[in-house]
């Protein structure tokens, strides 16, 4: 990298006063460059290429991406919309079909580098209940129950190092019928049956032992908003369990900030933390 001698790369200062001079260093179509899943390089400011991965839903996807010509496209199997998979109500097909994906994925992060990465989408295991909410296909239908199964059944074969399975629908509910209501409370309800059912696909998969769980948000909210500066609107909840984690530990006296969360991961693969990461592993929670 040419140039990591400025502000943004200094830890020693507040993170505020470090973005504030990288948004005032970028011009405008370097800021424009980055509203994609490519990060461009700007080697005037140190700044790496960053890549954020590919589709995987109904297959690995391996063509150009939005901004991005990565030459021809790369062959692989294309399966039909989880929507459509969905309807065959067999798992094992399912899991045959993670188990291709997977052994794809890996053998273009092996042979074609930066456009074979190992972040890819998939499954989607959110209930699509709204066509208002657009590209319902990725989804595998409105039915909690059968959602659950198929996307732990889309996972299971692998036994991956790293999910992240992302539910949006408490935003939704808490825009529409407001947080900290009936309503809200009753999705939550809702969605503990379907984190019941990612935990026994693990069980299934013979990886419990040695698995950890993490279950946090990225906001609070007031009525049918957020992004203010109160607790309710800022304050989430933390919850890790699994292999050498201690049981029933509460470290409210102990602030733990967003960021934090990803340094934790970090620690759990014994990972060195990039130093521009101003994250703090939660340490306290490791027996």
């Amino acid at each position: 990298m040419e140039n990591q001698n400025t502000p943004l790369w200094d830890a020693s200062l507040d993170i505020n006063e470090r973005l504030d001079w990288l948004l005032e260093a970028l011009n405008l179509d370097e800021k424009c460059r980055m509203f994609s899943t490519l990060t461009p390089e700007v080697a005037r400011l140190g700044i790496r290429s960053t890549y954020l991965g590919e589709e995987a839903a109904h297959g690995v996807e391996a063509k150009h991406d939005r901004s991005v010509n990565w030459g021809a496209p790369k062959p692989t199997t294309t399966f039909p919309q989880p929507f459509g998979m969905s309807q065959t109500w067999d798992t094992k097909l399912m899991e045959k079909m993670g188990a291709a994906v997977g052994d794809e994925a890996r053998i273009l992060y092996y042979r074609e580098g930066e456009h074979g990465g190992l972040c890819r989408w998939a499954p989607m295991a959110e209930p699509e209940r709204d066509p208002r909410f657009g590209r319902t296909e990725e989804g595998f239908g409105e039915d909690p129950h059968l959602g659950g199964q198929m996307a732990s059944a889309y996972i299971k074969e692998k036994h991956p190092t790293l999910v992240a399975i992302c539910y949006d629908s408490p935003d939704h509910t808490g825009h529409t019928e407001g947080h900290d209501t009936p309503a809200y409370y009753e999705k939550l309800k809702e969605l503990d049956t379907y984190v019941g059912q990612i935990v026994q696909a693990v069980k299934d998969a013979g990886i419990l032992d040695d698995t950890i769980f993490i279950l946090t948000s990225d906001h609070g909210g007031i009525k049918k908003g957020h992004g203010g500066k109160t607790m309710q609107e800022m304050e989430t909840a933390f919850i890790i369990s699994g292999k050498n984690i201690k049981k029933g530990l509460r470290f409210d006296d102990v602030s733990m900030m967003q960021y934090d969360v990803a340094s934790t991961i970090a620690h759990i693969f014994n990972l060195e933390q990039p130093q521009v990461w101003i994250g703090r592993p939660m340490k306290i929670v490791f027996k």
